[in-house]
Protein backbone atom coordinates (compact mmCIF):
# COMPACT_ATOMS: atom_id res chain seq x y z
CA UNK A 1 0.00 0.00 0.00
CA UNK A 2 1.26 3.45 -0.86
CA UNK A 3 1.59 6.21 1.66
CA UNK A 4 -0.46 9.26 1.29
CA UNK A 5 0.87 11.50 3.96
CA UNK A 6 3.40 14.21 4.07
CA UNK A 7 5.65 15.05 7.26
CA UNK A 8 4.36 18.50 6.64
CA UNK A 9 0.97 19.32 5.56
CA UNK A 10 2.35 22.35 3.51
CA UNK A 11 -0.91 24.80 2.54
CA UNK A 12 -3.23 22.54 4.48
CA UNK A 13 -4.39 22.92 8.16
CA UNK A 14 -3.25 20.25 10.25
CA UNK A 15 -5.74 17.89 11.18
CA UNK A 16 -6.71 16.25 14.69
CA UNK A 17 -5.26 12.40 12.70
CA UNK A 18 -1.67 14.79 12.09
CA UNK A 19 -1.05 15.61 16.08
CA UNK A 20 1.85 14.07 16.24
CA UNK A 21 3.23 15.70 13.94
CA UNK A 22 2.66 19.42 15.15
CA UNK A 23 5.46 20.60 17.01
CA UNK A 24 6.60 23.78 18.22
CA UNK A 25 3.20 25.01 20.39
CA UNK A 26 2.64 23.20 23.48
CA UNK A 27 2.98 26.28 25.30
CA UNK A 28 0.08 28.12 22.83
CA UNK A 29 -1.69 24.55 23.41
CA UNK A 30 -1.51 25.02 27.63
CA UNK A 31 -2.39 28.75 27.87
CA UNK A 32 -5.78 28.62 25.04
CA UNK A 33 -6.69 25.34 27.11
CA UNK A 34 -6.60 26.66 30.62
CA UNK A 35 -8.81 29.72 29.25
CA UNK A 36 -11.46 27.33 27.61
CA UNK A 37 -11.66 25.08 30.88
CA UNK A 38 -12.16 28.33 33.03
CA UNK A 39 -14.20 30.63 30.58
CA UNK A 40 -17.18 30.36 28.63
CA UNK A 41 -16.22 32.16 26.05
CA UNK A 42 -13.10 32.28 24.19
CA UNK A 43 -11.32 34.61 21.30
CA UNK A 44 -8.22 33.15 19.47
CA UNK A 45 -6.35 35.77 17.32
CA UNK A 46 -4.12 36.08 15.18
CA UNK A 47 -2.86 36.74 11.50
CA UNK A 48 -3.48 34.69 8.81
CA UNK A 49 -0.90 32.14 8.02
CA UNK A 50 0.17 31.94 11.90
CA UNK A 51 -1.44 28.55 12.45
CA UNK A 52 -4.72 29.42 14.55
CA UNK A 53 -6.84 26.15 12.40
CA UNK A 54 -3.75 24.21 12.91
CA UNK A 55 -4.06 24.53 16.76
CA UNK A 56 -7.55 24.37 17.19
CA UNK A 57 -7.93 21.57 15.01
CA UNK A 58 -4.14 19.37 16.13
CA UNK A 59 -3.67 20.40 19.70
CA UNK A 60 -6.87 21.92 21.33
CA UNK A 61 -9.09 18.75 19.75
CA UNK A 62 -6.83 16.15 20.90
CA UNK A 63 -6.42 17.57 24.37
CA UNK A 64 -10.39 17.63 24.87
CA UNK A 65 -10.33 13.85 23.56
CA UNK A 66 -7.40 12.87 26.38
CA UNK A 67 -9.43 14.94 29.15
CA UNK A 68 -12.79 13.04 28.43
CA UNK A 69 -10.70 10.03 28.36
CA UNK A 70 -9.89 10.48 32.27
CA UNK A 71 -14.02 10.09 32.66
CA UNK A 72 -14.56 13.00 34.65
CA UNK A 73 -16.48 14.74 31.86
CA UNK A 74 -17.21 14.35 28.62
CA UNK A 75 -16.22 17.15 26.01
CA UNK A 76 -18.29 17.40 22.41
CA UNK A 77 -16.40 19.66 20.52
CA UNK A 78 -17.88 20.83 17.13
CA UNK A 79 -16.22 22.52 14.87
CA UNK A 80 -17.96 25.13 12.70
CA UNK A 81 -17.20 27.17 9.42
CA UNK A 82 -19.62 29.45 7.61
CA UNK A 83 -17.74 30.34 4.82
CA UNK A 84 -18.04 33.53 2.91
CA UNK A 85 -21.69 34.30 2.24
CA UNK A 86 -22.43 34.60 -1.61
CA UNK A 87 -26.51 34.98 -1.66
CA UNK A 88 -28.90 32.02 -1.89
CA UNK A 89 -27.51 29.80 0.32
CA UNK A 90 -27.86 28.08 3.83
CA UNK A 91 -28.46 30.13 7.05
CA UNK A 92 -26.17 30.77 9.59
CA UNK A 93 -28.62 28.90 12.10
CA UNK A 94 -28.89 25.89 9.34
CA UNK A 95 -25.63 25.96 8.70
CA UNK A 96 -24.69 25.78 12.39
CA UNK A 97 -27.44 22.64 12.47
CA UNK A 98 -25.42 20.94 9.76
CA UNK A 99 -22.22 21.08 11.58
CA UNK A 100 -24.06 19.71 14.93
CA UNK A 101 -25.72 16.98 13.23
CA UNK A 102 -23.02 16.27 11.23
CA UNK A 103 -20.24 16.19 14.34
CA UNK A 104 -22.55 14.44 16.75
CA UNK A 105 -24.28 11.88 14.34
CA UNK A 106 -21.85 9.12 15.13
CA UNK A 107 -22.75 9.47 19.05
CA UNK A 108 -26.34 9.40 18.43
CA UNK A 109 -26.07 5.18 17.29
CA UNK A 110 -28.05 2.93 19.57
CA UNK A 111 -29.31 5.88 22.03
CA UNK A 112 -32.99 6.59 22.30
CA UNK A 113 -33.99 9.57 21.38
CA UNK A 114 -35.66 12.04 23.93
CA UNK A 115 -38.31 14.02 22.13
CA UNK A 116 -40.60 17.16 23.10
CA UNK A 117 -43.12 18.77 20.28
CA UNK A 118 -43.17 22.30 20.16
CA UNK A 119 -39.59 23.08 21.01
CA UNK A 120 -38.43 25.62 18.18
CA UNK A 121 -35.13 24.60 16.32
CA UNK A 122 -32.44 27.25 18.00
CA UNK A 123 -29.17 26.85 18.68
CA UNK A 124 -29.86 25.68 22.32
CA UNK A 125 -32.60 23.17 21.56
CA UNK A 126 -29.90 21.81 18.87
CA UNK A 127 -27.52 20.87 21.31
CA UNK A 128 -30.44 20.16 24.38
CA UNK A 129 -31.62 17.80 22.33
CA UNK A 130 -28.42 16.44 20.67
CA UNK A 131 -27.15 15.70 24.01
CA UNK A 132 -29.79 12.66 24.26
CA UNK A 133 -29.99 12.59 20.41
CA UNK A 134 -33.45 13.58 19.99
CA UNK A 135 -35.40 13.16 16.46
CA UNK A 136 -38.34 15.39 17.52
CA UNK A 137 -41.75 14.34 17.43
CA UNK A 138 -44.49 13.71 19.85
CA UNK A 139 -44.04 11.49 23.20
CA UNK A 140 -41.46 11.34 26.55
CA UNK A 141 -41.35 8.39 28.16
CA UNK A 142 -39.66 7.25 31.32
CA UNK A 143 -37.31 4.85 29.14
CA UNK A 144 -36.23 7.95 27.01
CA UNK A 145 -33.55 9.85 29.13
CA UNK A 146 -30.13 7.99 28.07
CA UNK A 147 -27.86 10.13 27.27
CA UNK A 148 -24.72 10.08 25.42
CA UNK A 149 -22.84 9.33 28.38
CA UNK A 150 -22.58 8.40 31.73
CA UNK A 151 -20.31 11.51 32.48
CA UNK A 152 -21.37 15.56 32.76
CA UNK A 153 -21.18 16.76 28.82
CA UNK A 154 -19.38 19.84 27.86
CA UNK A 155 -20.12 20.98 24.48
CA UNK A 156 -17.34 22.95 23.08
CA UNK A 157 -18.33 25.49 19.78
CA UNK A 158 -15.44 26.01 17.71
CA UNK A 159 -16.54 28.69 15.00
CA UNK A 160 -13.10 28.64 13.17
CA UNK A 161 -12.21 31.84 10.88
CA UNK A 162 -15.25 33.75 12.27
CA UNK A 163 -14.51 36.33 10.19
CA UNK A 164 -16.92 34.69 7.44
CA UNK A 165 -19.79 35.69 9.93
CA UNK A 166 -19.18 39.29 8.99
CA UNK A 167 -20.38 38.60 5.49
CA UNK A 168 -23.81 36.97 5.70
CA UNK A 169 -26.99 39.69 6.12
CA UNK A 170 -27.34 41.63 9.18
CA UNK A 171 -30.54 40.23 10.23
CA UNK A 172 -29.19 36.66 10.44
CA UNK A 173 -26.50 38.39 12.81
CA UNK A 174 -28.36 39.76 15.20
CA UNK A 175 -30.54 37.02 15.37
CA UNK A 176 -27.39 34.08 15.38
CA UNK A 177 -25.45 36.39 18.60
CA UNK A 178 -28.92 36.95 20.18
CA UNK A 179 -29.21 32.98 20.24
CA UNK A 180 -25.76 32.38 21.06
CA UNK A 181 -26.16 34.87 23.94
CA UNK A 182 -28.97 32.91 25.42
CA UNK A 183 -26.77 29.60 24.58
CA UNK A 184 -24.36 30.95 26.87
CA UNK A 185 -25.58 32.74 29.58
CA UNK A 186 -29.36 32.30 30.24
CA UNK A 187 -30.69 29.44 32.40
CA UNK A 188 -33.42 28.78 30.04
CA UNK A 189 -34.81 30.25 26.81
CA UNK A 190 -36.79 32.53 26.84
CA UNK A 191 -39.49 30.26 24.82
CA UNK A 192 -39.51 28.09 27.28
CA UNK A 193 -40.48 30.36 30.29
CA UNK A 194 -43.03 32.02 28.08
CA UNK A 195 -44.91 28.50 27.60
CA UNK A 196 -44.29 26.31 30.35
CA UNK A 197 -48.03 25.27 30.91
CA UNK A 198 -47.60 23.21 27.01
CA UNK A 199 -44.78 21.13 28.82
CA UNK A 200 -45.09 18.00 31.31
CA UNK A 201 -43.53 18.06 34.50
CA UNK A 202 -41.15 15.45 33.01
CA UNK A 203 -40.38 17.84 29.78
CA UNK A 204 -39.63 20.58 31.90
CA UNK A 205 -37.22 18.95 33.88
CA UNK A 206 -35.42 17.75 31.81
CA UNK A 207 -35.18 20.96 29.97
CA UNK A 208 -34.63 23.22 33.36
CA UNK A 209 -31.78 20.62 33.28
CA UNK A 210 -28.26 23.20 32.73
CA UNK A 211 -26.33 22.67 30.01
CA UNK A 212 -22.27 23.28 29.94
CA UNK A 213 -21.85 25.53 26.74
CA UNK A 214 -18.64 26.72 25.77
CA UNK A 215 -17.72 28.89 22.87
CA UNK A 216 -13.95 29.42 20.88
CA UNK A 217 -14.38 32.42 18.17
CA UNK A 218 -10.64 31.95 16.05
CA UNK A 219 -10.95 35.16 13.89
CA UNK A 220 -7.77 37.28 12.02
CA UNK A 221 -6.02 39.49 13.94
CA UNK A 222 -6.86 42.32 10.85
CA UNK A 223 -10.49 41.57 11.65
CA UNK A 224 -10.51 41.46 15.23
CA UNK A 225 -12.34 45.06 15.78
CA UNK A 226 -15.76 43.19 14.29
CA UNK A 227 -16.48 41.69 17.26
CA UNK A 228 -17.43 44.92 18.58
CA UNK A 229 -20.35 44.43 16.56
CA UNK A 230 -21.78 41.62 19.18
CA UNK A 231 -21.03 43.76 22.33
CA UNK A 232 -24.79 44.45 22.78
CA UNK A 233 -25.72 40.92 23.18
CA UNK A 234 -21.94 39.54 24.42
CA UNK A 235 -20.70 42.37 26.23
CA UNK A 236 -17.45 40.43 27.54
CA UNK A 237 -16.59 39.14 24.18
CA UNK A 238 -13.44 40.80 24.11
CA UNK A 239 -12.33 40.01 27.54
CA UNK A 240 -10.66 36.70 27.26
CA UNK A 241 -8.41 36.35 24.35
CA UNK A 242 -5.78 34.54 23.19
CA UNK A 243 -3.22 35.84 20.86
CA UNK A 244 -1.54 33.48 18.71
CA UNK A 245 2.00 35.16 17.30
CA UNK A 246 4.34 33.90 14.69
CA UNK A 247 7.22 30.92 15.76
CA UNK A 248 9.67 31.93 17.68
CA UNK A 249 13.26 30.59 16.43
CA UNK A 250 13.01 27.89 18.98
CA UNK A 251 9.56 27.00 18.18
CA UNK A 252 10.21 26.89 14.23
CA UNK A 253 13.53 24.59 14.87
CA UNK A 254 11.04 21.94 16.57
CA UNK A 255 8.17 22.50 14.22
CA UNK A 256 10.77 22.06 11.52
CA UNK A 257 13.45 19.23 12.84
CA UNK A 258 11.40 17.00 14.66
CA UNK A 259 8.48 15.69 11.74
CA UNK A 260 11.64 14.57 9.74
CA UNK A 261 12.55 11.55 12.38
CA UNK A 262 9.81 10.58 12.68
CA UNK A 263 8.90 7.04 12.14
CA UNK A 264 5.55 6.04 10.36
CA UNK A 265 3.30 5.77 6.99
CA UNK A 266 4.83 8.68 5.49
CA UNK A 267 5.68 9.23 1.69
CA UNK A 268 9.08 10.28 2.52
CA UNK A 269 11.37 8.66 4.32
CA UNK A 270 13.09 10.10 7.62
CA UNK A 271 15.87 12.89 6.80
CA UNK A 272 17.73 15.24 8.27
CA UNK A 273 18.16 18.93 8.28
CA UNK A 274 21.45 19.88 8.59
CA UNK A 275 22.35 22.70 10.78
CA UNK A 276 23.38 25.36 8.75
CA UNK A 277 20.06 24.50 6.45
CA UNK A 278 17.87 25.23 9.80
CA UNK A 279 19.83 28.53 10.68
CA UNK A 280 19.28 29.82 7.03
CA UNK A 281 16.13 29.00 6.95
CA UNK A 282 15.13 30.71 10.50
CA UNK A 283 17.12 33.78 9.57
CA UNK A 284 14.82 34.40 6.42
CA UNK A 285 11.66 33.63 7.18
CA UNK A 286 12.18 35.59 10.86
CA UNK A 287 13.12 38.71 9.22
CA UNK A 288 10.86 41.43 7.72
CA UNK A 289 11.48 43.56 5.20
CA UNK A 290 14.17 45.39 6.86
CA UNK A 291 15.80 42.95 8.29
CA UNK A 292 15.01 42.97 11.92
CA UNK A 293 13.69 39.46 13.50
CA UNK A 294 9.72 39.07 13.43
CA UNK A 295 9.05 35.78 14.36
CA UNK A 296 8.17 32.80 12.07
CA UNK A 297 5.00 32.34 9.98
CA UNK A 298 4.09 28.80 10.31
CA UNK A 299 2.13 28.67 7.00
CA UNK A 300 5.33 29.46 5.57
CA UNK A 301 7.61 27.13 7.36
CA UNK A 302 5.41 24.47 6.21
CA UNK A 303 5.28 25.15 2.63
CA UNK A 304 8.99 25.33 2.54
CA UNK A 305 9.39 21.60 4.48
CA UNK A 306 6.82 20.07 2.36
CA UNK A 307 8.73 21.35 -0.95
CA UNK A 308 11.98 19.99 0.52
CA UNK A 309 10.30 16.81 1.47
CA UNK A 310 8.59 16.14 -1.86
CA UNK A 311 12.82 16.36 -3.77
CA UNK A 312 13.47 13.47 -0.76
CA UNK A 313 10.46 11.63 -1.98
CA UNK A 314 11.91 12.08 -5.27
CA UNK A 315 15.38 11.08 -4.44
CA UNK A 316 16.59 14.20 -5.42
CA UNK A 317 18.27 14.59 -1.81
CA UNK A 318 21.01 12.29 -0.89
CA UNK A 319 22.51 10.87 2.09
CA UNK A 320 25.68 12.48 2.61
CA UNK A 321 26.67 11.31 5.93
CA UNK A 322 26.16 7.88 5.77
CA UNK A 323 23.47 7.52 8.55
CA UNK A 324 21.41 6.17 5.93
CA UNK A 325 19.12 8.97 5.91
CA UNK A 326 19.18 12.18 3.11
CA UNK A 327 20.57 15.25 4.31
CA UNK A 328 19.17 18.93 3.38
CA UNK A 329 21.85 21.50 2.93
CA UNK A 330 21.32 24.87 2.54
CA UNK A 331 22.15 24.44 -1.63
CA UNK A 332 19.20 22.24 -1.72
CA UNK A 333 16.92 25.16 -0.95
CA UNK A 334 15.26 27.65 -3.12
CA UNK A 335 17.19 30.55 -3.99
CA UNK A 336 14.73 33.13 -3.16
CA UNK A 337 12.77 31.96 0.16
CA UNK A 338 10.85 35.28 0.22
CA UNK A 339 8.62 34.41 -2.73
CA UNK A 340 7.58 31.09 -1.70
CA UNK A 341 4.36 31.30 -2.09
CA UNK A 342 4.10 32.48 -5.20
CA UNK A 343 6.47 29.98 -6.16
CA UNK A 344 4.24 27.35 -4.61
CA UNK A 345 1.60 28.20 -6.90
CA UNK A 346 3.31 28.28 -10.04
CA UNK A 347 4.68 24.87 -9.20
CA UNK A 348 1.47 23.26 -8.28
CA UNK A 349 -0.33 24.40 -11.47
CA UNK A 350 3.02 23.64 -13.45
CA UNK A 351 2.69 19.51 -12.32
CA UNK A 352 -0.59 19.38 -13.54
CA UNK A 353 -0.98 17.85 -17.45
CA UNK A 354 -0.32 21.16 -19.84
CA UNK A 355 -3.69 20.89 -21.37
CA UNK A 356 -5.16 21.33 -18.30
CA UNK A 357 -3.00 23.93 -16.44
CA UNK A 358 -5.30 27.21 -18.22
CA UNK A 359 -8.66 25.84 -16.78
CA UNK A 360 -7.00 25.03 -13.31
CA UNK A 361 -5.82 28.72 -13.27
CA UNK A 362 -9.29 30.35 -14.38
CA UNK A 363 -11.11 27.72 -12.40
CA UNK A 364 -8.86 29.07 -9.27
CA UNK A 365 -8.14 32.51 -10.13
CA UNK A 366 -11.29 33.09 -11.24
CA UNK A 367 -13.81 30.89 -9.18
CA UNK A 368 -12.09 30.74 -6.10
CA UNK A 369 -11.19 34.43 -4.92
CA UNK A 370 -13.75 37.04 -4.87
CA UNK A 371 -12.30 40.93 -5.03
CA UNK A 372 -14.35 43.55 -2.97
CA UNK A 373 -15.52 46.76 -4.53
CA UNK A 374 -13.11 48.28 -1.47
CA UNK A 375 -9.89 45.46 -3.66
CA UNK A 376 -9.82 43.29 -0.63
CA UNK A 377 -9.71 39.74 -2.02
CA UNK A 378 -11.15 36.67 -0.54
CA UNK A 379 -11.14 33.42 -0.95
CA UNK A 380 -14.63 31.70 -1.62
CA UNK A 381 -16.13 28.62 -0.73
CA UNK A 382 -17.48 27.29 -4.20
CA UNK A 383 -20.10 23.81 -4.95
CA UNK A 384 -18.47 21.58 -7.38
CA UNK A 385 -21.16 21.38 -9.94
CA UNK A 386 -21.02 25.28 -10.38
CA UNK A 387 -17.34 24.92 -10.79
CA UNK A 388 -17.98 21.95 -13.04
CA UNK A 389 -20.35 24.39 -15.08
CA UNK A 390 -18.75 27.54 -15.36
CA UNK A 391 -15.07 26.67 -16.44
CA UNK A 392 -15.78 22.81 -17.74
CA UNK A 393 -13.81 21.35 -14.79
CA UNK A 394 -14.10 17.61 -14.37
CA UNK A 395 -14.16 15.25 -11.21
CA UNK A 396 -10.28 14.40 -12.01
CA UNK A 397 -9.30 18.13 -12.43
CA UNK A 398 -10.67 19.26 -9.11
CA UNK A 399 -9.46 15.59 -7.90
CA UNK A 400 -5.83 16.92 -9.11
CA UNK A 401 -6.42 20.71 -7.25
CA UNK A 402 -7.22 18.91 -3.86
CA UNK A 403 -4.10 16.52 -4.55
CA UNK A 404 -2.13 19.01 -5.10
CA UNK A 405 -3.14 20.46 -1.71
CA UNK A 406 -4.06 24.07 -3.68
CA UNK A 407 -8.04 23.21 -2.70
CA UNK A 408 -9.90 22.04 0.05
CA UNK A 409 -12.99 20.41 -0.12
CA UNK A 410 -15.93 19.59 2.55
CA UNK A 411 -19.47 18.27 2.27
CA UNK A 412 -22.27 20.51 2.00
CA UNK A 413 -25.86 20.85 3.68
CA UNK A 414 -26.63 18.95 0.32
CA UNK A 415 -24.72 16.82 -0.08
CA UNK A 416 -22.12 17.30 -2.23
CA UNK A 417 -18.77 18.71 -2.01
CA UNK A 418 -17.82 22.65 -1.32
CA UNK A 419 -14.00 23.66 -2.38
CA UNK A 420 -11.92 26.13 -1.55
CA UNK A 421 -8.44 27.32 -1.87
CA UNK A 422 -6.42 25.48 1.54
CA UNK A 423 -5.64 28.60 2.56
CA UNK A 424 -6.00 32.81 3.15
CA UNK A 425 -2.25 33.63 2.57
CA UNK A 426 -2.56 31.46 -1.18
CA UNK A 427 -4.66 34.46 -2.12
CA UNK A 428 -2.83 37.33 -2.73
CA UNK A 429 -0.08 35.25 -4.81
CA UNK A 430 -3.70 33.91 -6.75
CA UNK A 431 -4.68 37.66 -7.39
CA UNK A 432 -1.15 38.40 -9.18
CA UNK A 433 -1.06 35.42 -10.91
CA UNK A 434 -4.65 36.54 -11.88
CA UNK A 435 -3.25 39.66 -12.95
CA UNK A 436 -0.76 38.79 -15.23
CA UNK A 437 -2.75 36.13 -17.04
CA UNK A 438 -5.48 38.80 -17.94
CA UNK A 439 -2.84 41.01 -18.95
CA UNK A 440 -1.41 38.10 -21.22
CA UNK A 441 -5.17 37.56 -22.41
CA UNK A 442 -5.56 40.97 -23.39
CA UNK A 443 -2.18 41.60 -25.10
CA UNK A 444 -3.31 38.48 -26.95
CA UNK A 445 -6.68 39.91 -27.67
CA UNK A 446 -5.24 43.53 -28.99
CA UNK A 447 -2.55 41.61 -31.06
CA UNK A 448 -5.53 39.78 -32.51
CA UNK A 449 -7.48 43.00 -33.46
CA UNK A 450 -4.11 44.49 -34.86
CA UNK A 451 -3.92 41.64 -37.21
CA UNK A 452 -7.66 41.75 -38.18
CA UNK A 453 -7.34 45.88 -38.93
CA UNK A 454 -4.43 45.26 -40.98
CA UNK A 455 -5.92 42.09 -42.94
CA UNK A 456 -8.90 45.01 -43.69
CA UNK A 457 -6.47 47.79 -44.37
CA UNK A 458 -4.49 45.44 -46.88
CA UNK A 459 -7.89 44.22 -48.55
CA UNK A 460 -8.85 48.76 -49.08
CA UNK A 461 -5.67 48.85 -50.52
CA UNK A 462 -5.75 45.97 -53.12
CA UNK A 463 -9.41 47.83 -53.63
CA UNK A 464 -8.04 50.90 -54.08
CA UNK A 465 -5.22 49.63 -57.07
CA UNK A 466 -8.00 47.98 -58.46
CA UNK A 467 -9.98 51.47 -59.40
CA UNK A 468 -6.24 52.70 -59.91
CA UNK A 469 -5.60 50.16 -62.64
CA UNK A 470 -9.15 51.12 -63.95
CA UNK A 471 -8.84 55.07 -64.43
CA UNK A 472 -5.40 53.95 -65.74
CA UNK A 473 -7.73 52.40 -68.52
CA UNK A 474 -9.89 55.27 -68.52
CA UNK A 475 -7.48 57.94 -69.67
CA UNK A 476 -5.85 54.99 -71.95
CA UNK A 477 -8.55 54.91 -74.03
CA UNK A 478 -9.41 59.04 -73.83
CA UNK A 479 -5.86 58.90 -75.01
CA UNK A 480 -6.39 56.69 -77.86
CA UNK A 481 -9.85 58.32 -79.06
CA UNK A 482 -7.61 61.61 -79.34
CA UNK A 483 -5.75 60.08 -81.59
CA UNK A 484 -8.02 58.70 -83.83
CA UNK A 485 -9.41 61.89 -83.68
CA UNK A 486 -6.36 63.63 -85.17
CA UNK A 487 -6.04 60.82 -87.57
CA UNK A 488 -9.69 61.49 -89.11
CA UNK A 489 -9.08 65.14 -89.42
CA UNK A 490 -6.53 64.58 -91.57
CA UNK A 491 -8.53 62.22 -93.97
CA UNK A 492 -10.67 64.40 -95.34
CA UNK A 493 -12.84 62.03 -97.09
CA UNK A 494 -13.87 59.60 -94.18
CA UNK A 495 -13.30 62.86 -91.58
CA UNK A 496 -17.82 62.96 -91.08
CA UNK A 497 -18.41 59.31 -90.88
CA UNK A 498 -15.65 59.19 -88.79
CA UNK A 499 -15.82 62.11 -86.68
CA UNK A 500 -19.43 60.75 -85.69
CA UNK A 501 -17.96 57.89 -85.37
CA UNK A 502 -15.81 59.11 -82.89
CA UNK A 503 -18.54 61.38 -80.86
CA UNK A 504 -20.66 57.99 -80.15
CA UNK A 505 -17.75 56.47 -78.68
CA UNK A 506 -16.96 59.43 -76.90
CA UNK A 507 -20.18 59.79 -75.82
CA UNK A 508 -20.00 55.96 -74.47
CA UNK A 509 -17.02 56.31 -73.29
CA UNK A 510 -18.14 59.30 -70.78
CA UNK A 511 -20.74 57.54 -69.81
CA UNK A 512 -18.65 54.69 -68.71
CA UNK A 513 -16.29 57.03 -67.17
CA UNK A 514 -18.93 58.54 -65.02
CA UNK A 515 -20.62 55.01 -64.21
CA UNK A 516 -16.68 54.31 -63.48
CA UNK A 517 -16.21 57.32 -61.51
CA UNK A 518 -19.19 57.13 -59.59
CA UNK A 519 -17.94 53.67 -58.32
CA UNK A 520 -14.71 54.73 -57.59
CA UNK A 521 -16.05 57.60 -55.66
CA UNK A 522 -18.03 55.16 -53.93
CA UNK A 523 -15.72 52.87 -53.10
CA UNK A 524 -13.06 55.55 -52.01
CA UNK A 525 -15.42 56.96 -49.42
CA UNK A 526 -16.00 53.54 -47.98
CA UNK A 527 -12.43 52.53 -47.70
CA UNK A 528 -11.86 56.07 -46.33
CA UNK A 529 -14.02 55.44 -43.96
CA UNK A 530 -12.43 52.46 -42.80
CA UNK A 531 -9.11 53.51 -42.46
CA UNK A 532 -10.37 55.51 -40.09
CA UNK A 533 -12.07 52.74 -38.12
CA UNK A 534 -8.90 51.06 -38.07
CA UNK A 535 -6.74 53.94 -36.87
CA UNK A 536 -4.76 53.94 -39.91
CA UNK A 537 -4.48 58.14 -40.30
CA UNK A 538 -2.26 58.23 -43.11
CA UNK A 539 -3.99 56.39 -45.40
CA UNK A 540 -7.18 57.78 -44.80
CA UNK A 541 -5.83 61.27 -45.49
CA UNK A 542 -5.03 60.18 -49.01
CA UNK A 543 -8.22 58.74 -49.32
CA UNK A 544 -9.67 62.37 -47.97
CA UNK A 545 -7.31 64.19 -50.67
CA UNK A 546 -8.44 62.10 -53.58
CA UNK A 547 -11.78 62.93 -52.60
CA UNK A 548 -11.32 66.64 -52.45
CA UNK A 549 -9.90 65.95 -55.90
CA UNK A 550 -12.38 64.83 -57.30
CA UNK A 551 -15.49 66.43 -55.62
CA UNK A 552 -16.26 69.24 -58.14
CA UNK A 553 -17.11 66.58 -60.77
CA UNK A 554 -19.19 64.62 -58.54
CA UNK A 555 -21.48 67.33 -56.30
CA UNK A 556 -23.37 64.80 -55.18
CA UNK A 557 -20.63 63.52 -52.84
CA UNK A 558 -19.99 66.46 -51.16
CA UNK A 559 -22.30 65.83 -48.31
CA UNK A 560 -20.13 62.69 -47.47
CA UNK A 561 -17.04 64.14 -48.24
CA UNK A 562 -17.55 67.37 -45.57
CA UNK A 563 -18.34 64.38 -43.28
CA UNK A 564 -15.45 62.31 -43.48
CA UNK A 565 -12.90 65.35 -43.24
CA UNK A 566 -15.00 66.11 -40.28
CA UNK A 567 -14.21 62.94 -38.70
CA UNK A 568 -10.66 62.90 -40.13
CA UNK A 569 -9.88 66.31 -38.02
CA UNK A 570 -11.69 64.86 -35.49
CA UNK A 571 -9.84 61.73 -35.57
CA UNK A 572 -6.56 62.39 -36.95
CA UNK A 573 -5.85 66.43 -36.46
CA UNK A 574 -2.62 66.19 -35.18
CA UNK A 575 -1.26 64.06 -38.15
CA UNK A 576 -0.15 66.77 -40.90
CA UNK A 577 -2.54 66.19 -44.43
CA UNK A 578 -0.17 64.66 -47.44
Amino acid sequence: MIAINFRYPGVQPFSKAQKDQFFGRDDDCERLLDLIFLEKLTVLFGKSGYGKSSLLNAAILPRLEEETAKNRRHYVPVTVRFNLWMGGQDSLLQKFMFHVSHTLEPLRKNKVARVIKGVPDTLWSQLKFADVGVAQSEGLTSSQTLTLTNYPVTFVLIFDQFEEFFSYPHAQQQDFKRQLAELLYADVPTYLKQNEDRHTPEELAFLYEKMDVKVILSIRADRLSDLDRLKDKLPAILHKRYELRALSREQAREALEKPALLSGDFRSPAFNWQPETTERILQELSSDNTGRSSGVEAFQLQILAQNIESLVIRGDIKDRNGDGRPDVFPDDLPADLSNIYAEYYRNKIADLPAERQLVARKLVEDGLVFTGEQGEARRLSMDGDVLRQQFGADEALLKSLEDTFLVRREVNSLGGWNYELSHDTLVKPVVQAREIRRAEEEQLENERRTREAEAQAAKERRRRQRANALSFVAVLGLLIAAWQYWDADNSRDLAEDRLREVQLKEDQRKAAERDKEEIFMSGQVQYTENFLLAGECRLARQGLDTLIRLLPNHATFKTEVDRIEQRWKAQCGRFPSE
